[in-house]
């Protein structure tokens, strides 16, 4: 049976620009998204991980695909999870509060898409520019 485990979302503006965050102690930007909650359905997984990670409301969700992440360390498996991926609009963007209600958020920025690789350092590897 088939059980996402996690979600992630390329999320879109009106100009055009991806949305991508920052957590505290990281060098690194990601896309939002993260794990699924219980019994929660994916698409409501990706909506609460905006407005934690993000801190704005998305619509005209759309699903990109799903994809089995393997991640081994010195020949061990240390992870397996099933992301389901989606494409979105940004809804009313507001101002961006730093660790607001004790998330890990730190920044966010919004970056024209082509952009995107040099914040993204997976979509560099050929499965990553699959799924971009």
């Amino acid at each position: 049976e088939y059980k996402a485990t996690q979600v992630y979302g390329f999320c879109i503006t009106k100009d055009k620009l991806v949305c991508l965050v920052r957590d505290k102690g990281e060098q690194r930007f990601t896309l939002q998204g993260g794990g699924i909650d219980g019994h929660e359905h994916p698409e409501d997984a990706l909506k609460r991980e905006f407005i934690e990670e993000a801190q704005f409301k998305v619509k005209n969700i759309k699903l990109l695909g799903s994809l089995e992440v393997i991640v081994e360390e010195d020949g061990k498996l240390t992870e397996k999870t099933q992301q389901v991926r989606y494409i979105c609009e940004a809804d009313e963007i507001v101002e961006f509060i730093p660790n607001k209600d004790g998330w890990e958020t730190e920044q966010r920025i919004f970056v024209h898409y082509t952009d995107i690789p040099n914040y993204v350092k997976w979509i560099k590897y050929p499965s990553g520019k699959e799924v971009f």
